[in-house]
């Protein structure tokens, strides 16, 4: 069976075609969803998640730094199926987000990866430059993460938003 009969290779397609060929029902309900609010979900990650890295690298907790990143590093071990349906869904449904983009968005802004990877990339900043670069010239310590800390990191914040996109394109259960 030809399948190519009466269509000519050699006519690249116009506009038009194209334009008909995304219009049509090719593309799932699901993927044009994920497409809409990835992008705030990426960016919510890399926020949520340096912040969180920048904490746990460069400031002391009350009750011990390295006992509160065992817990955020606990749930690792806890596997995203068995929070899904009790907890997770029951709690977009009672706060009125079901079906809304922010229970897309929200509930996986800071994971316990991503806040690993930042800890140990913003681990590598010397204090040294934190205090020379910004303490000294009387610098918030929003300031000091913004304007000194993110573009020092500016290469595992980019493996962080890429690890991010292909752990979020791969989640088949919860969508995105």
């Amino acid at each position: 069976m030809d399948l190519s009969a009466g269509v000519d290779s050699q006519v690249p397609p116009d506009a038009d075609e194209l334009r008909k060929f995304g219009q049509e029902q090719f593309v799932s309900p699901a993927l044009s969803q994920q497409h809409n609010c990835d992008p705030w979900l990426y960016r919510a990650i890399i926020v949520f998640t340096s912040l969180g890295g920048f904490a746990f690298a460069k400031y002391e907790f009350p009750g011990g730094r390295d006992a509160l990143f065992i817990v955020v590093l606990g749930t690792l071990m806890i596997p995203t199926e068995v929070i899904l349906i009790p907890p997770l869904f029951i709690v977009m449904a009672k706060i009125g987000w079901v079906d809304s983009y922010l229970s897309l968005i929200i509930p996986f802004s800071a994971n316990a990866f991503g806040i690993f990877m930042m800890r140990q990339t913003m681990g590598n900043i010397p204090m040294d430059l934190l205090d020379a670069g910004g303490r000294i010239d009387g610098c918030t310590e929003f300031q000091l993460y913004r304007k000194i800390a993110l573009p020092a990191v500016k290469g595992g914040l980019c493996a962080l938003a890429v690890l991010s996109f292909l752990t979020s394109w791969n989640d088949f259960l919860w969508p995105p």
